[in-house]
């Protein structure tokens, strides 16, 4: 091939090269301007649309995280979740410095908060020692801080434990909040100790959040601390002490369970019965049976649907007594907990 064939072939390449360049810069332009769209539809459509076009578009993604209108921020900040390049990190945080100066006068949605710490998080592993370092600097706006301990927590890096555990005593209660979130995702055992400690605190916030973070990080160390929390005066600490017991299921709580079955708060009550037909265990039979009679509808309906789950046959005649009760609702749970309990006898 002669060197004027090889030069037309190059120069045809370089101008095919150039046309396809422009051509999905000016698709990523359009798209980018179809996410200030006012139908949502059509705002997903260019998100997913961007996701695939893929490295190419982050430049330009970057760019339009300083776009005045806060759909095109929050779009721009999910596409570049999708594609996860690590080169929009300094961008991404560089958004929640903005967004956090904007906090100051107005109260808009968290819609880029939110979608900047998930794409952060999507980016994950790479964008983990820059997220750590911003939560570390202490003279870094707590906003910032805040939302970093939620990108942090969406990456599930367990690398960034120790940073959080240290964050849950930070001044700033919103960077609390976000950092005991974030252990509950990670689900980092390391920080079960520092999260028993809080909630023995006097603030209901944090113990309450904490109660949550136990459960779903689900160690069995953290079950004498959440029994003890079954007695807190504050009905949200309680009702969730609850859920995070039923969600680690170890037997020890059942009997602390069964107690719960006497709140005085019927969502508390009826949270236990749930949560006791889940662990299946018989020795929750005779008091949700006694649950039956429950001044509270819903209670009674918890009560039943557990012990359908549990498929005890003792539960058999106060159940059968139980489908003359005054509302539908329970007769009809009633109705389904004998029916299982007659399958499982059958088996």
């Amino acid at each position: 091939m002669n060197r004027k064939k090889v030069v037309s072939l190059l120069l045809v390449f370089v101008f095919c090269l150039v046309n396809y360049t422009w051509a999905q810069s000016s698709k990523v332009e359009k798209l980018i301007k179809d996410l200030s769209n006012e139908n949502k539809d059509a705002r997903e459509c260019a998100v997913e649309a961007l996701g695939k076009i893929g490295a190419s578009a982050v430049p330009l993604l970057m760019d339009a995280l300083k776009n005045e209108n806060i759909w095109v921020r929050a779009g721009a900040a999910e596409a570049l979740g999708k594609i996860g390049d690590e080169r929009a990190v300094s961008a991404l945080i560089e958004v929640l410095r903005d967004q956090s100066k904007i906090r100051r006068k107005y109260f808009p949605p968290d819609i880029v908060e939110v979608r900047v710490a998930e794409a952060l998080g999507k980016i994950g592993t790479p964008a983990v020692p820059v997220l750590i370092e911003v939560l570390k600097d202490e003279d870094e706006d707590a906003w910032v801080r805040a939302f970093t301990a939620k990108a942090l927590g969406e990456t599930g890096d367990k690398s960034a434990a120790p940073t959080l555990i240290k964050a849950l005593k930070d001044e700033d209660l919103g960077v609390r909040i976000r950092a005991r979130r974030a252990l509950g995702k990670i689900r980092d055992k390391r920080a079960v100790p520092a999260l028993i400690e809080i909630l023995r605190d006097e603030d209901k916030n944090d113990r309450s959040g904490v109660a949550k973070a136990l459960g779903e990080i689900g160690d069995k160390s953290a079950v004498p601390a959440l029994i003890e929390a079954l007695k807190d005066e504050d009905l949200g600490v309680r009702w969730v002490a609850v859920g995070a017991l039923g969600k680690i299921g170890d037997k020890s709580a059942v009997p602390a369970l069964i107690e719960a079955l006497k709140d005085k708060d019927s969502w508390v009550r009826s949270r236990a019965a749930g949560f006791l037909g889940r662990m299946g265990d018989e020795r929750a039979v005779p008091a949700l049976i006694e649950t039956l009679k429950d001044k509270n509808r819903h209670v009674r309906v918890a009560a039943a649907e557990a012990l359908g789950k549990i498929g005890d046959e003792r539960a058999v005649p106060a159940l059968i007594k139980a489908l003359e009760d005054e509302e539908q609702c329970v007769r009809e749970s009633v109705t389904e907990a004998l029916k299982k309990i007659k399958s499982k006898q059958k088996k």
